[in-house]
């Protein structure tokens, strides 16, 4: 493997040719969306500056751009030059330019003798022989960049290696509209490569390395059936191998029969049965592998896999594969995928599995992807991030970071880079329901919710392992989009799904259906729900809070005040401590209890919290008006 450093200046470099070939072409959008990346990756890049300083909208932007560049290099005469044609140079840096510079100032006055123009509040000072220095070199430019552009065109693509198109590199869009010149606000640098691939149904896929244009070694399987020469089970082998299960399970079946110790025919017809989520028929194969040769491992993983998808525990042969090889990382990897299922949700136990799984195999980059999902859900981000970044830097060609990257950034609520990573796991994966739903989990926070529904919908298709995470997610959009009535089919549905859910979760859902009947104006309904989750969970803020919510909605203020009470005592965030005593104070001024709702709407008021105006403005005017009057209804309606 080369050297990740290598890696990614060759990357960068090939970026920010691509960026001025296109500045030179006059793509100016794209060479923008280039340049960016180029600085979101290297902000030192004084060549980037510059060019970016041609693209640009406007001319704030492109003296900051300039700036930016004589930061890194006070000597650079390009953008000295630029500045000074951009009136933005001070004096004393003009004595190098070698010609006199057209003077601009913002409404200075007329020297005497001086002819000026005026135009739209500058004062510009003509000098002819300057503007005929300028025109020369306009012309020598606009014959260069002919030049270039005939080269790119005509001359270069003769001689060209062919370059791979299925791949286009993706960031956030820059800020075209500056109010003035600043130092922007730049997130970390990331250490994994941002990627928008997309897949055409039945196309092939450029490899991942071929992508990045990195080379690796793919990590070689540690055990590997054993080879037996019967016809059937070398037709057998190929077929599955070509993914024609069907002809591949004929074959198999016909040479476990004519040899009793073909344990490889049991082991592949066992991996078909897993593909084709028959897990009684898996669950037999694998155990008749086992039973023919007890000391091979992948058998145990197949069976606890079964064993899985049959809603049992599979940690016995998990750990048994485990005991026959400390430094095999699939052993360590399946049972964290228990430990963080629905039913496991054990996220410090796959936290310990995994950390034991790397001391034991530590260049098991796909086990590292998995370590910090664990800690993601462990609620150790940073642990999650450093993690990622070295396993990136092993080896970026791991499809798996690209999930684990897409679930870290959607902890973070930065959905667009969930988005970016998630695009390219499920181009290369789109087969995982798992890879669909957090993809539909994040363009539901980007607030793209038709494309969510799609995604939600395709992974419900493939059979998740737990379905109800994906009915969840599809009610939400249909209660941001308003379809209450839809929103509660779909929360009633996940509901049903017996998976063996806790019960906060179920009290989560039910906290959903009574959302649903909420704002659909059904306030009876929504209380059963809502107290039915109060009694599954009773320190849930939501089920609280939106109890108290709907108590209002039917205008019972005074059973609201227990719940809302509840919800403010469990209150994690300004944000739900301002919801709730926002929503008590209504409660405490129907009851006529004045001071209370005067000290609550006080309290609120103080908290910092953003995306609350309407209520921050009802609380004043409650206030102002010393509270007088008949009570506001419920104005505050949090999204789900």
């Amino acid at each position: 493997m080369t050297n990740p450093n290598q890696q990614s200046q060759f990357a960068r470099k090939n970026l920010l040719e691509d960026a001025i070939a296109a500045a030179r072409l006059g793509e100016r959008a794209k060479a923008r969306e280039q340049l960016t990346r180029v600085l979101r990756y290297d902000q030192k890049n004084e060549e980037a500056w510059l060019w970016m300083s041609s693209v640009v909208e406007s001319d704030r932007e492109r003296i900051f751009c300039l700036n930016s560049v004589l930061k890194l290099n006070p000597n650079n005469k390009a953008a000295k030059r630029g500045l000074a044609l951009l009136g933005a140079l001070p004096p004393e840096m003009r004595a190098d330019l070698g010609i006199e510079v057209i003077g601009v100032t913002f409404d200075a006055p007329s020297a005497g003798g001086a002819k000026q123009k005026r135009r739209g509040g500058f004062t510009i000072r003509r000098n002819r022989a300057l503007e005929n220095v300028l025109i020369i070199l306009l012309a020598v430019i606009t014959f260069a960049v002919i030049g270039v552009i005939v080269y790119i065109r005509v001359i270069a693509p003769r001689f060209a290696l062919p370059i791979a198109t299925t791949a286009v590199l993706s960031v956030t869009d820059v800020a075209t509209d500056v109010a003035a010149p600043r130092t922007p606000t730049v997130a970390p640098t990331p250490t994994f490569p941002a990627l928008n691939i997309t897949a055409a149904p039945g196309v092939t896929l450029t490899p991942l390395a071929d992508v990045l244009k990195l080379q690796f070694t793919p990590t070689p399987t540690v055990f590997a059936p054993q080879f037996f020469t019967e016809d059937d089970f070398r037709l057998g082998e190929s077929a599955f191998k070509a993914g024609d299960f069907d002809k591949a399970t004929d074959s198999l079946q016909k040479a476990a029969t004519q040899n009793p110790r073909n344990y490889s025919a049991h082991y592949y017809l066992g991996l078909i049965f897993l593909q084709r989520r028959d897990y009684n028929r898996a669950f037999t194969s694998f155990g008749n592998a086992v039973r023919i040769n007890s000391d091979y491992a992948p058998a145990y993983i197949g069976r606890g896999q079964a064993q899985f998808g049959l809603n049992g525990n599979p940690l016995s042969d998990f750990d048994k594969a485990n005991q026959l090889d400390v430094k095999w990382g699939e052993p360590y990897i399946q049972k964290s995928i228990y430990y963080m299922s629905v039913r496991g949700r054990d996220a410090t136990s796959a936290v310990s599995e995994l950390e034991k799984g790397k001391r034991a195999v530590p260049t098991n980059v796909v086990l590292q992807a998995y370590l910090s999902e664990a800690y993601v859900l462990a609620n150790r981000l940073g642990d999650a991030r450093s993690t990622l970044d070295a396993a990136f830097k092993m080896d970026a060609t791991v499809v798996d970071l690209y999930r684990a990257t897409g679930r870290l950034a959607l902890a973070n609520e930065d959905y667009k880079a969930a988005q970016s990573a998630l695009n390219t796991y499920t181009a290369y994966r789109p087969e995982d329901s798992a890879g669909l739903l957090l993809y539909g989990q994040a363009d539901l926070g980007a607030g793209e919710l038709a494309t969510a529904v799609t995604k939600l919908n395709r992974a419900i298709e493939l059979k998740p392992d737990d379905p109800r995470e994906a009915y969840v997610m599809l009610g939400e959009v249909n209660l941001n989009q308003g379809n209450a009535t839809v929103a509660k089919e779909n929360f009633t549905k996940a509901l049903s799904l017996n998976v063996g859910a806790s019960a906060s979760t179920s009290a989560s859902v039910r906290v959903k259906i009574g959302q649903a009947y909420y704002r659909k104006g059904d306030f009876d309904n929504a209380i059963r729900e809502l107290k039915s989750a109060v009694e599954g969970a009773p320190n849930l803020f939501d089920s609280n809070y939106w109890l108290g919510a709907a108590y209002i909605g039917a205008k019972n203020y005074k059973d609201a005040l227990p719940p809302l009470s509840a919800a403010v005592t469990r209150a994690t965030t300004d944000l739900q401590k301002f919801d709730a005593l926002t929503q008590r104070a209504i409660a405490y001024n129907a009851t006529n209890d004045k001071i209370k709702a005067r000290a609550d709407l006080n309290e609120a008021l103080l908290l910092n919290v953003s995306g609350r105006e309407t209520q921050r403005v009802d609380a004043l005017k409650l206030l102002l008006t010393d509270l007088a009057g008949s009570p506001p209804g419920a104005t505050h309606t949090p999204k789900p």
